[in-house]
């Protein structure tokens, strides 16, 4: 559990930050909003991507501001400011410019919520899960782990779609 709590919208929801355990090193955010609420969130279960794990700049790559279209005969091709269609060949030079640059760029901590609508502690009794409550959870936290833990650094090869 996160030790100072992010503001959260219920009393029941928990933050968990996901550490790497040789390095102590951030890798993502949990939320978990685990029981029903009548009237506001009933049935179902699900994991809502907030954030994912991505490099994101502000400006345009040195590569991109420096780039002058080659003649080629391969495709694809790209249209410049004046609509107008050019060949662009993709050399190795800016293929490593690109990647040298995308790996400088900044990264995005990313943040699942894990939502359930289980039945809440009542009586001083404990919420139990049936089998069928329980599958789903594990199922949902399936794709949380592939949303937190992924690898990729690209937008939209990262986490979940």
């Amino acid at each position: 559990l996160v030790k100072n709590k992010p503001s959260v919208w219920q009393k029941d929801v928990q933050v968990y930050a996901i550490k790497d355990g040789d390095t102590g090193q951030l890798i993502g955010y949990l939320y978990t909003d685990l029981f029903a609420r009548p009237g506001q969130k009933e049935g179902g279960a699900w994991v809502q991507p907030f954030w994912d794990k991505a490099h994101y700049w502000r400006a345009a790559s040195p590569a991109a501001l420096t780039f002058t279209p080659v003649p080629a005969v391969a495709k694809p091709t790209k249209t410049n400011q004046t609509n107008q269609t050019v060949s662009v060949q993709w050399t190795p030079q800016l293929a490593q410019q690109t990647a040298d640059w995308l790996a400088a760029a900044p990264k995005q901590i990313p943040l699942a919520m894990l939502v359930c609508n289980q039945d809440p502690p009542a009586g001083g009794r404990p919420s139990l899960m049936t089998l069928d409550q329980a599958e789903t959870v594990f199922h949902e936290f399936g794709h949380a782990l592939q949303h937190l833990l992924t690898k990729a650094s690209q937008g939209l090869m990262t986490g979940m779609r």
